[in-house]
């Protein structure tokens, strides 16, 4: 009992706050994290408080079967982000596939979400005129009159996953350790320390060439 409560006081006490810094070789901060949040090692170099059921498998990333290695897929991800599910492919592999689309909800692959319609009017101004994408896609802009769904692109890094540094085993992240610096859509590869960055939300995406991202989940 006074354990518990001891445990409980504690974490009252941590000033750590989600995605904050609580390891790693060197650090001299608390090692402690929200109640609701785990201290998780990135590498050797940078542990950090992240939400239990933060997903790190990136939208149409393998979420089942056997890594590269043939050793039975990491539990931790096998998972997938939201609006995707996993998929079975084979014994060897699972892909988080786009859920279903909700009918009529959002425009489909390559249809038209931006821009004007036939009679020069913003689209959207007609209920049937859909501004989202469909999940998967994002609305990106061709001209002034025409934005259409085009597939997200292909990045391996995931929703606040890592995507500069080292890795867990103490290399550079680069493309040569079979690492991409990429961040999905509408997250940016934000500097932590020499030995992480992470994707973390843009909060300047209307800078880019995607239009806010909208999507529907089923």
């Amino acid at each position: 009992m006074l354990t518990s409560l001891f445990t409980v006081a504690l974490a009252a006490t941590c000033t750590n706050k989600e995605f904050d810094q609580c390891g790693g070789t060197g650090f001299t901060g608390e090692t402690c994290c929200p109640s609701f949040d785990n201290c998780t090692t990135m590498n050797t170099f940078f542990s950090q408080c992240q939400p239990e059921d933060l997903c790190l498998t990136p939208e149409f990333g393998q979420c089942g079967g056997v890594d590269k290695d043939g050793n039975p897929w990491d539990p931790k991800k096998a998972c997938c982000p939201a609006s995707f599910h996993c998929e079975y492919q084979s014994t060897y592999y699972s892909q988080c596939k786009a859920d279903a689309p909700t009918p009529g909800q959002c425009s489909l692959a390559y249809a038209q979400c931006g821009g004007q319609d036939a009679t020069g009017k913003p689209w959207g101004t007609n209920s049937t005129e859909k501004t989202c994408c469909i999940p998967g896609y994002h609305c990106s802009v061709t001209n002034k009159y025409y934005s259409g769904c085009s597939p997200d692109p292909v990045c391996t890094n995931a929703r606040y996953g890592q995507c500069g540094g080292t890795d867990s085993k103490g290399l550079p992240w680069t493309k040569a350790n079979d690492h991409d610096d990429c961040c999905p859509p509408s997250q940016k590869c934000v500097y932590e320390s020499q030995y992480f960055s992470q994707c973390k939300p843009n909060i300047t995406a209307t800078t880019l060439q995607y239009v806010p991202v909208l999507r529907e989940v089923a």
